[in-house]
């Protein structure tokens, strides 16, 4: 009975090892152009969203990514209009990024319903939308 046991065990272990396989090579592959995409509530010329959004470059950088070699990164500035997060949104999950950045809420939301679309309930969303801010959080109220 031990015998069967331990064969079960072996049994399962290589069970395991066969379908873990393929997730481990398609996570070797070699780098490949990531893309980022980044929906602004700030106008393109205005010194504040081309900070940030140099500041979120540079730190690419000091993690060893670069604009053009190992990241894409597509830009869409609402310049103060949530009306056109709708329209923006969507020509950037067109584009189908690793992952969307925005700086509003109503930016996130704008991007989380069409980008959470997915073949089956139990899949991942397809497109991860992360929303990021600036400032100190604890001194805003």
């Amino acid at each position: 009975m031990a015998i069967n046991t331990a064969r079960r065990k072996f049994i399962a272990v290589l069970g395991g090892m066969a379908v873990a396989w393929p997730l481990a090579a398609r996570a070797q592959q070699p780098n490949r152009m990531r893309r980022i995409g980044v929906l602004m509530n700030l106008a393109a010329d205005d010194p504040k969203g081309r900070a940030r959004l140099a500041l979120f470059v540079q730190g690419l950088q000091e993690a060893g990514r670069a604009d053009g070699r190992d990241v894409e990164i597509d830009t869409r500035w609402a310049a103060g209009d949530a009306g056109q997060f709708p329209k923006y949104a969507a020509e950037l999950i067109a584009l189908k990024p690793d992952v969307i950045l925005a700086n509003t809420t109503p930016a996130v939301r704008a991007c989380a319903a069409p980008a959470m679309k997915r073949a089956s309930p139990r899949q991942s969303p397809k497109i991860q939308v992360l929303k990021f801010t600036t400032g100190m959080a604890y001194g805003s109220g």
